[in-house]
């Protein structure tokens, strides 16, 4: 997947799902019917007529992968991101400091601060 700008390939939860390496292996992105079935996040914002997290008042919640702390930090991150920067600027400036494939795997574990300090290049 490289449509980088086309906002059907940006997870409810902030992925980008354009550079994930495991679109190589088929992974066609949630809103193109991929990723976990069932994800509470993709019926959550689907249901409140969300484009993702990062239009939620509450959020970042605990459904999905914000309830699994490998994961929580990145996308509570990524979702800060989109709501500091708009969307576009999120992608910009993420696809800027990743490239075109992001190894999210090597991510895990890290906090929303550090996802803010690697797009900032800090």
């Amino acid at each position: 997947m490289s449509e980088w700008n086309d906002h059907s390939t940006i997870a409810y939860c902030g992925l980008v799902c354009a550079g994930c390496s495991a679109s190589s292996n088929g992974c066609s992105g949630c809103r193109r019917g991929g990723g976990d079935n069932p994800c509470l996040v993709r019926s959550c914002c689907e249901s409140e007529e969300r484009q993702g997290c990062w239009e939620c008042e509450q959020g970042p919640c605990d459904r999905g992968p914000f309830g699994k702390p490998e994961w929580a930090g990145l996308c509570a991150g990524l979702v800060q991101a989109v709501q500091v920067r708009t969307l576009e600027g999120m992608l910009a400036q993420l696809r800027q400091r990743m490239g075109d494939v992001i190894d999210y795997g090597g991510l895990r574990g890290i906090s929303p601060s550090e996802v803010q300090a690697l797009l900032n290049n800090e």
